[in-house]
């Protein structure tokens, strides 16, 4: 692959994948390592991703699989020695005018990211995908490498999963 064509690439979709990869990983360093690795990957594989009909679907599942064996990584080194998490808050600022809006709107934000981030892997994965992306299910599936019908299946149970959850926070849905 040229350096021309896989810059075109890179300023077509690179912000939509690093998006993608900061949700993902919600760490900003480990989404810009995860970046670079989807980057790196992609580089190296090429043809494939010039071949690709959908390039950034091609790339956010490269991310998406590299995300998976850091993940099987880190479980097998936390079996031998456990590592305490920390976790980070977020906050995004509305263009509301009003302060009270704003600081209501950001708790809300907080509140659903957090309940997010406390799916498992799999739903939180789709429902990025999905919302965050704006993938249709059928290129989720492709993806994920899964039948459309589960991507239809774990959207549903994320769905319903963030609904209690907020019902429980005391949120009207």
């Amino acid at each position: 692959m040229e350096k021309s064509e896989f810059e075109k690439i890179i300023n077509e979709h690179g912000n939509a994948l690093l998006n993608y990869c900061s949700y993902l990983t919600l760490d900003k360093e480990l989404a810009a390592e995860l970046y670079q690795e989807t980057l790196l990957k992609a580089f190296q594989i090429g043809g494939k991703l010039s071949k690709s009909s959908n390039q950034r679907c091609f790339l956010l599942g490269v991310a998406t699989n590299i995300w998976k064996n850091l993940i099987s990584k880190k479980m097998r080194r936390n079996r031998i020695a456990p590592v305490t998490d920390y976790e980070e808050h977020k906050e995004k600022i509305s263009n509301s005018d009003n302060v009270l809006d704003k600081i209501i709107e950001r708790e809300l934000i907080s509140e659903v990211q957090k309940a997010v981030d406390r799916l498992p892997d799999k739903q939180r994965v789709v429902i990025l995908l999905y919302y965050m992306q704006k993938m249709s299910t059928s290129d989720i599936a492709s993806v994920l490498h899964i039948p459309k019908g589960t991507v239809l299946s774990r959207l549903a149970k994320a769905r319903e999963s963030l609904r209690k959850e907020m019902e429980e926070r005391g949120y009207e849905i």
